[in-house]
């Protein structure tokens, strides 16, 4: 009920302003018309008063144009002026929460929170990397078209390291529900064409010397988060049952910050090498050979539902 009444609370809010609006247009269009029925009016009655012809053309000429610049000014420059004004109070919102989270971090090692993966520049995020760039994910998909990036910055000498989970995980036997995909199948086809993608660039597109710089490697631990390394810039994703990650909040910290004690993003970089060095390298010949179990797949999927699997 409550919900209700806010509603329609903000439905009479809009509805107002509307009309607020509307009524300072119309009042201005009037103010336009008197100043032009003036400015008739001066031409009608100069040959009988050169004066009064004056005054009425003088007065016209002031309504006509104040009211084209007050109409101008209600279309474009204030829809500016009330953008400009959200985002600067946006802006300082984000700075505070910036500053608050740091300070409970210990220092500002947070950067920013972003709403979803979408929000973030990749292009610039990827692209500008000098060193190195980490991924560690459950799913290539989403990443094929920053694939470009990957491909140039490996050219460039920067370490890619790609760490995605293994297509025949038994993670897709409930995963697969929550991104609504109908099979668990469906999962594993859409990991393994991306996790293709991916190998076939790094082979066609580098030299064997590039290559060195462009590792792929798979896991078969259970996926707890996503993990974006550029430099010293860390993006950490989570993996939520509303969908996919991608389209859940994203937290981005900086672990170029030099402090006396142990940076606390620093964990998330020894959570990916951990998982990194437990893991196995892959290549296109290599994903042939990651095929779908469907009886063993189901086998363990039964067997834990019926608590036989710690």
């Amino acid at each position: 009920m409550k919900h209700n009444n806010i509603s329609k609370s903000n439905g009479n809010g809009n509805s107002h302003e509307k009309i607020t609006r509307l009524r300072t247009i119309a009042s201005l269009l009037g103010i336009f018309s008197i100043g032009v029925i003036l400015t008739i009016l001066s031409l009608i009655i100069k040959p009988y008063s050169e004066l009064w012809s004056t005054m009425i053309r003088d007065i016209g000429f002031i309504f006509s144009p104040v009211a084209v610049i007050a109409l101008l000014y209600q279309h474009f420059a204030e829809r500016d002026h009330i953008y400009y004004l959200a985002k600067s109070i946006s802006n300082d919102v984000l700075k505070e929460m910036h500053h608050k989270l740091g300070e409970n971090l210990g220092n500002n090692e947070i950067v920013t929170i972003y709403p979803t993966r979408h929000a973030i520049n990749f292009n610039i995020f990827l692209g500008t990397s000098k060193n190195r760039i980490y991924i560690l994910t459950t799913n290539l998909q989403s990443l094929e078209m920053y694939l470009g990036i990957l491909i140039d910055r490996a050219r460039q000498g920067v370490s890619i390291k790609i760490l995605t989970l293994n297509p025949t995980h038994d993670f897709l036997r409930k995963r697969f529900r929550e991104l609504t995909f109908k099979k668990a199948k469906f999962f594993y086809d859409e990991m393994v064409t991306s996790l293709r993608h991916f190998c076939s660039a790094k082979e066609h597109q580098l030299t064997p010397e590039q290559q060195k710089n462009f590792v792929i490697k798979i896991h078969d631990s259970p996926p707890t988060m996503m993990l974006f390394i550029s430099d010293e810039n860390i993006l950490m994703g989570f993996i939520l049952q509303q969908g996919r990650a991608r389209d859940q909040m994203h937290v981005e910290f900086d672990c170029s910050v030099q402090f006396e004690r142990k940076k606390h993003c620093q964990c998330l970089v020894e959570h990916f090498d951990l998982l990194w060095n437990r893991s196995h390298e892959i290549t296109e010949d290599d994903i042939d050979n990651i095929i779908w179990d469907e009886k063993k797949l189901d086998k363990l999927y039964h067997d834990e539902e019926k608590g036989t699997i710690c």
